[in-house]
């Protein structure tokens, strides 16, 4: 009953949860005020976002089985696609720039290609070879055969 003191509803719950990690995963990118990324901006976006995973593994594996909830996505998605919407932008700029002949299909294999890893992570931390993995994703993401 207290949380209704401050929530009008379950989705404002939702919604505030969600956009406390938003708001959080964003402080630690600190993109480039021009609008443009690059090799370097990519490889600290892939490391942040998959370092954030294991500080805390507990806080990730909620927000993970939140986000996998049907009806959760219902009600978030339309919020959660505005707050990214800058993001998917960027990156697919930056494949624009690659010239990659479709970049909204390379940034959706990349973006999926993160997320599977947080879950391994999340589910195996101490047997996932993050380093190695992240290796192969950011030769994947520049095209740079060492990184």
């Amino acid at each position: 009953g207290l949380f209704y003191t401050y929530y009008e509803s379950k989705d404002a719950i939702l919604k505030h949860i969600i956009q406390d990690l938003l708001e959080q995963v964003f402080a630690r990118f600190n993109f480039p005020e021009n609008g443009k990324i690059g090799d370097a901006e990519f490889e600290r976006f892939i490391n942040v976002s998959l370092d954030m995973v294991l500080e805390d593994l507990n806080k990730f594996k909620f927000y993970f089985q939140l986000l996998t909830q049907s009806k959760v996505v219902e009600v978030l998605m339309e919020d959660l696609m505005k707050e990214m919407e800058g993001l998917i932008l960027l990156f697919i700029d930056y494949y624009r720039e690659k010239g990659i002949e479709n970049p909204i299909a390379m940034m959706r294999f990349i973006s999926s290609a993160i997320d599977g890893i947080q879950m391994h992570i999340m589910f195996d931390p101490e047997n996932y070879p993050i380093k190695e993995v992240k290796q192969i994703l950011l030769s994947i993401v520049t095209g740079r055969k060492e990184i």
